[in-house]
């Protein structure tokens, strides 16, 4: 995720490269890398909707989500 002020493009090569960074923190720690899927939201999903500093760092940040492993093939 980024923050509002850069064009849509910046923010999402920023956020991909953001996401790819912990991808690869996560598999030097140990995760599979075939269980780790990143995806880049730029500015689209601000957690502070105000136009100022805390919000632009709030908003500049990465997640995760941890799923269980489902013992259910869906087909």
């Amino acid at each position: 995720h980024c923050d509002e002020r850069a064009s849509e493009a910046y923010n999402l090569s920023l956020g991909t490269r953001r996401a790819g960074h912990i991808r690869t923190l996560l598999v030097k720690k140990g995760v599979d890398p075939n269980h780790v899927f990143t995806t880049s939201f730029g500015k689209e999903i601000p957690l502070d909707l105000e136009h100022n500093r805390e919000a632009w760092y709030t908003n500049r940040r990465a997640e995760f989500k941890i799923y269980k492993k489902s013992s259910t093939l869906i087909r």
